[in-house]
């Protein structure tokens, strides 16, 4: 009996010993395994790192490429724009240079203009004298004037010619002094437009025209134009309706 058992004890301790090797060789795989777990873990952490880098780096890539496109369109309008803006550039540069040539012609028809101006004035009616000999020393002085361009000239003689256009279309009557047979007479004028200018006294014994041909005034029938040179001055003045005015028109030689 005691032997027995002494040998299954020594079983027990074989079996125990056995079972404590596979243990510890399990443990070993295990260990193992856990190891290649945590390897393949941190493996494809990385790979997951990775991948996200390269994504994002993808994403930027796209971005940045998107970007150059962008910019390539961009410089492509802007090299048109530039195109233009040098064309337009060019058309300034010849516009100033004719404006230069321009300049250099204005002063010189100003001052022609002027004098044509002037030989008009000389040669027509002899209304309003003193004004508008006033208003051409007005443009002779202007035109040396340094402080003014050569537009601003330019538009004050266009405005004289205008003020003797506007004459040609007006019907008025003024007071004024003329010479008659030498002696200095108060009378009332009648111009009608530019086509005739006469006088009557204030007393209305003297009715008259001025002769174009002779440059001076002229005595009329009184009783042939002096109720209608009356008539004619009062609706000048306004102060009678607008009727048929009786007038005398000069002819080359004398008044008809």
């Amino acid at each position: 009996m005691f032997n027995i058992l002494k040998v299954a004890g020594i079983t027990c301790i074989i079996a125990g010993l056995h079972t404590s090797a596979i243990a510890d060789d399990l443990n070993k795989v295990l260990n193992s395994s856990q190891k290649k777990v945590s390897a393949a873990a941190s493996s494809q952490k990385k790979i997951n790192t990775l991948s996200e880098q390269t994504q994002s780096l993808f994403d930027e890539y796209k971005a940045a490429e998107s970007l150059v496109s962008d910019l390539k369109n961009y410089n492509k309008k802007l090299k048109i724009q530039v195109s233009n803006q040098q064309q337009r550039l060019k058309d300034i540069d010849a516009s100033i240079a004719q404006v230069s040539v321009m300049q250099r012609q204005m002063l010189p028809l100003i001052e022609r203009m002027i004098l044509q101006l002037e030989q008009f004035i000389a040669l027509d009616l002899p209304f309003h004298k003193d004004e508008r000999d006033e208003r051409i020393a007005f443009l002779k002085t202007s035109l040396i004037r340094s402080d003014l361009s050569s537009a601003e000239k330019f538009r004050q003689l266009l405005e004289a010619w205008e003020i003797e256009n506007e004459y040609g279309r007006k019907v008025e009557s003024y007071a004024a002094s003329i010479q008659l047979d030498g002696i200095e007479r108060d009378v009332q004028i009648l111009r009608v437009g530019r086509l005739a200018m006469l006088y009557q006294t204030l007393d209305g014994e003297l009715t008259g025209a001025w002769d174009k041909t002779q440059s001076q005034w002229q005595n009329l029938d009184s009783g042939q134009f002096a109720k209608a040179t009356r008539q004619a001055i009062k609706m000048a003045n306004k102060q009678a309706n607008i009727d048929v005015m009786t007038i005398p028109v000069q002819q080359a030689e004398a008044f008809q």
